[in-house]
């Protein structure tokens, strides 16, 4: 797991540039740096080490020269930021050379199960200096070139440069789990890296407001679902992509090919025969991820995901290793998960857990720190929840940890997935079954026929009327009131993100590809990375992504129970307690009881994030978020989103 920066220039470049793109990652790679550049004119490429490359990395690759030391200009310029996790010797260091010389490659990422690909590049003829995944990889591509990719089972960003074609090769795993940017000035070319704070040292960066984006964001609580940011010309390499250029001929906005979809398959077997196969998967899944060089950790947060993830590692691991859990608390009951945390520490054994509980002093100071280390802001304060838990698992010399993001998209773990239930019953005229959910959803989730009655009406109702009605309910609609859309050049007619109407199948696609897990994963990524942590996440396995797309709704789905599959084959791995659990929560925080407490103190800050705002938030939002703390308004997620816009535009010197 690591940090990569990259900048291709047809004018050439100065290495002082890459060099400072680097240490603006640091944290994603303390262990260890290096850069690499090529220039056009002489056909000469240079391998330089930095002020964190160790000494034994030096002389093992006899590398003479500092990349603050060399004065010369290259049209392509690479650096590297490594968190040593397999082998984590001298041998891994990046930018790293094919034995021949012709390909550098620097690698973001972890591929799994890598002995299977290795032992067919090693029958092929093909010879390995370390144990490293990022070898292998290169390896791969110079045997198969693009086509390694679906060889490929893991999460990662990389580039590669092929200095006899003088081209580079650029790709994004199958659901974006490790990140990538680009972005492109006269000035500096083409530049890369894996995090946008690094574009802010080049000369020419300007931060400019991306409007829609801003909105989607304020009015919808949605980002990371387009290639755009909310930076004006920052754009994500799109996940399950690739794109192959020339540095002669940088494009101002790199072609992309597309070279993974989900894809469902035909599966006729019954829902005991289902729960066996996902077992199977999912164990293997987690087994896989258990490989490396540097101690493993888990987070659990007492909910069915993480729970399942540390119950198989303990069943996996034994008495070999004793595995770290890591735990989230908080001293309000209805935000405390700690009687499931107990549930499942009384089930396993050699566990060494970590539970604490979250600070508000702690997150009230660390507001503007978050914001820098997202890049973008966020929804709520659940990922100060989660920043703080990583926090945890560095203070406890734990590298990389097991973590349950993309099992509730894939798994219909969410309550929003009721509606396109509802639904679909409803559009198939099945009444009785129709019925009998709406009971369900009565008796196990306090929701009456007029919840479901509401989610049968949207679904029939013209948009207008639905807009209405939203409004009158408090939810966002096409109109907003508390912004000024002329700043953010939107008109009112803008995507609408309250559709639950589409089918449970579509919905979950919708969720895993565009308006759930992208922005979890950047979320994950960054309060992972602040704090030099790998985060794996086994449910993101593509072969379980695609048995789950693949199996009747109803196994994931029936009488009102979510995760149906997933609870029957982990019956025997969980605690009764957690097996049966049906309310959801995961990493949370009392963040409104945190307003409530000290009202003064809020009502300043929402002042303070309007005045950052550049007239953005207008008098109503003051109106709307001053009635929320005093409670004339029903608390939502918006009062969060306007502060952390505002502190994002006032870190950043975002103009408006």
């Amino acid at each position: 797991m690591c940090g990569i920066s990259a900048l291709i220039s047809p004018a050439g470049q100065f290495l002082n540039k890459i060099e400072s793109m680097n240490n603006a990652i640091k944290h994603r790679g303390p262990d260890d740096e290096g850069f690499y550049g090529y220039s056009i004119n002489t056909k000469k490429a240079v391998n330089l080490g930095g002020a964190s490359t160790p000494n034994d990395v030096l002389s093992f690759h006899s590398i003479e020269e500092v990349c603050g030391d060399y004065k010369g200009k290259v049209n392509l310029a690479l650096g590297h930021r490594r968190l040593s996790i397999r082998d984590t010797s001298a041998r891994g260091h990046q930018p790293m050379l094919s034995r021949c010389d012709r390909y550098s490659i620097v690698f973001n990422g972890e591929i799994y199960a890598i002995e299977d690909m290795r032992n067919e590049l090693i029958a092929l003829g093909y010879q390995f200096n370390s144990d490293s995944d990022t070898e292998v990889l290169l390896s791969g591509y110079v045997e198969w070139k693009e086509a390694v990719l679906e060889k490929l089972n893991g999460m990662f960003s990389f580039i590669i440069f092929d200095t006899e074609l003088e081209e580079v090769f650029i790709a994004r795993d199958r659901f974006g789990i490790k990140p990538l940017y680009y972005c492109y000035s006269e000035v500096n070319g083409l530049a890369f890296a894996s995090e946008i704070k690094q574009f802010t040292i080049l000369d020419d960066w300007s931060a400019e407001i991306n409007g829609p984006r801003a909105y989607d964001f304020l009015n919808w609580g949605q980002t990371d679902h387009t290639v755009e940011t909310m930076f004006k010309g920052v754009y994500h390499v799109p996940s399950g992509h690739y794109c192959r250029f020339s540095i002669k001929n940088i494009p101002r906005k790199p072609s992309f090919e597309c070279w993974y979809k989900i894809k469902p398959y035909d599966y006729n077997l019954s829902f005991e025969d289902a729960s066996k196969d996902f077992e199977e998967l999912f164990v293997d899944a987690v087994s896989i991820r258990l490989k490396a060089d540097v101690p493993i950790g888990t987070c659990l947060s007492g909910g069915l995901d993480s729970s399942s993830i540390v119950c198989v590692v303990n069943k996996l691991l034994g008495d070999q290793q004793v595995q770290k859990t890591f735990s989230s608390c908080s001293e309000h009951a209805k935000f405390d998960e700690r009687e499931f945390v107990y549930e499942v520490l009384n089930k396993v054994n050699n566990v060494d857990p970590c539970l604490f509980e979250l600070n508000h002093d702690q997150f009230a100071n660390e507001i503007s720190e978050l914001i820098y280390q997202q890049d973008e802001p966020f929804l709520s304060p659940s990922v100060f929840a989660e920043w703080s838990v990583f926090q945890q698992v560095k203070n406890g010399g734990v590298k990389v940890t097991l973590d349950g993001h993309g099992a509730d998209e894939q798994l219909i773990g969410y309550h929003t997935f009721y509606g396109s239930h509802l639904f679909s019953l409803f559009k198939r005229l099945n009444w009785v079954k129709l019925f009998n959910e709406m009971l369900a959803l009565k008796k196990l989730h306090g929701y009456g026929f007029g919840y479901s009655f509401r989610k049968l009406l949207r679904g029939v109702l013209p948009n207008s009327i639905n807009q209405l009605l939203f409004k009158m309910t408090a939810r966002p609609t096409t109109r907003v009131e508390w912004l000024d859309t002329s700043l953010l050049n939107v008109d009112e007619i803008q995507d609408d993100f309250n559709s639950e109407v589409v089918s449970v199948a579509e919905l979950s696609i919708e969720q895993l590809t565009k308006t759930s897990l992208p922005k979890q994963l950047r979320w994950c990524d960054r309060d992972s990375m602040a704090h030099s942590v790998e985060s794996r996440v086994p449910f993101l396995d593509y072969r379980i992504i695609e048995f789950l797309a693949s199996i009747p709704d109803s196994y994931k789905l029936d009488e009102g129970i979510t995760k149906r599959i997933l609870r029957e084959s982990m019956e025997s791995y969980l605690p009764e307690k957690v097996t049966n659990r049906i309310d959801k929560m995961g990493f949370v925080t009392p963040a409104e009881l945190w307003v409530k407490s000290d009202p003064d103190q809020y009502k300043y800050l929402i002042q303070q994030s309007i005045n950052k705002s550049q007239g953005i938030l207008n008098k109503e939002a003051e109106k709307r978020f001053t009635d929320m703390i005093d409670g004339k308004l029903n608390f939502d997620h918006s009062f969060w989103r306007a502060i952390f816009f505002a502190e994002w535009v006032d870190v950043f010197k975002v103009k408006v």
